[in-house]
């Protein structure tokens, strides 16, 4: 491995890779995570794999041998296993790079009473931040391979995304990644501001789209639009939810009949709760006037709204609506 530092970090988005978002003090308020960062350590470890039989250390995967041709004066008396073998294992490579007796980093279980391998006590601590390990650190070249094989340790940014390792807390930043996480946020913006220009982009969809997002008040079309404009661009993509893909999920409802049915129906909600003619409390929605329940979610709201069947309800609920917007 030619570059000698790695970049560990945690998965963003992740409020917290240790839930420091949940610790509250005794009185119940939430503490501050700064105040925390120094106790904010995930400690891992070369846990049993029952598919491998042994630890699961990183160090089983056979590589090309670079010192096949060496001879028996070069690699000494401990290491002529090495000469002669095309592919040799990361441990077999490691213990003689690390000048470590054949064994050394064995993954094998140990019971009571027997001597412990490296790795019966091996640990390595990653804080809730950009964790570097120098690889010139024999410990920290063993961590990079037992972090790589673990789960929860994504071997790029990417991988994690591509749902090659969903229950990763931490990803190994490649290098220039960061810069191309940039260029997509960048490019997903600006896609999202063209769309805003689109022609289909009316003073009415945008209200639609507004009220189905909560981010209308009354505003002019002018205000209104700056607003999207300004939400798009300060959209931190570390966050899953966040204006840019709430803006780009609501307005590809434009693009079907189906669709702009249902993006009437997110607006005639936010109008209905607006007014309150339909209450929420704790995501349950209730047409306060007849007690009735229209959804135990937003979701369950707007399929009440959109379904054939509850027309004289949600026709009824609109003349409500519509009798206190004259008054």
């Amino acid at each position: 491995m030619t570059n000698k530092k790695v970049f560990i970090k945690p998965v963003p988005g992740l409020e917290s890779v240790f839930n420091i978002h949940e610790w509250k003090a005794k009185s119940g308020k939430k503490l501050n995570k700064t105040k925390l960062s120094r106790y904010s350590v995930d400690t891992m470890s070369a846990l049993y794999s029952r598919s491998l039989g042994h630890r699961k250390t990183g160090l089983h995967y056979f590589v090309p041998n670079p010192y096949a041709k060496f001879t028996i004066e070069q690699l000494g008396e401990k290491y002529k296993h090495l000469i002669g073998r095309e592919e040799i294992t990361i441990q077999e490579k490691l213990e003689y790079e690390h000048r470590k007796d054949p064994g050394f980093y064995s993954p094998r279980m140990t019971r009571e009473g027997e001597t412990p391998t490296y790795f019966t006590d091996f640990k390595f601590k990653l804080r809730d931040g950009t964790n570097i390990l120098d690889l010139t650190i024999p410990e920290h070249e063993i961590a990079y391979y037992v972090l790589l094989d673990s789960k929860f340790v994504a071997k790029s940014l990417k991988e994690y995304h591509e749902y090659k390792k969903p229950h990763a807390r931490y990803y190994i930043a490649q290098e220039d990644e960061d810069q191309e996480i940039q260029y997509r946020a960048s490019k997903a913006k600006d896609m999202a501001i063209a769309r805003l220009n689109s022609d289909d982009i009316t003073e009415e969809n945008l209200i639609l789209i507004a009220k189905s997002l909560g981010w209308y008040s009354n505003q002019s079309f002018t205000a209104l639009y700056n607003k999207f404009s300004v939400n798009i661009k300060g959209a931190d993509l570390k966050e899953p939810l966040n204006a840019l893909s709430e803006f780009t999920k609501i307005v590809k409802l434009l693009d079907t009949p189906t669709g702009r049915e249902e993006l009437n129906a997110r607006a005639t909600l936010y109008d209905l709760t607006s007014s309150r003619v339909v209450t929420e409390n704790k995501g349950t929605f209730v047409w306060h006037a007849k007690g009735l329940t229209i959804g135990y979610s937003k979701e369950e709201a707007i399929d009440f709204i959109m379904d054939p069947n509850k027309m004289d309800a949600v026709t009824s609920m609109k003349k409500e609506l519509a009798a206190k917007l004259i008054t």
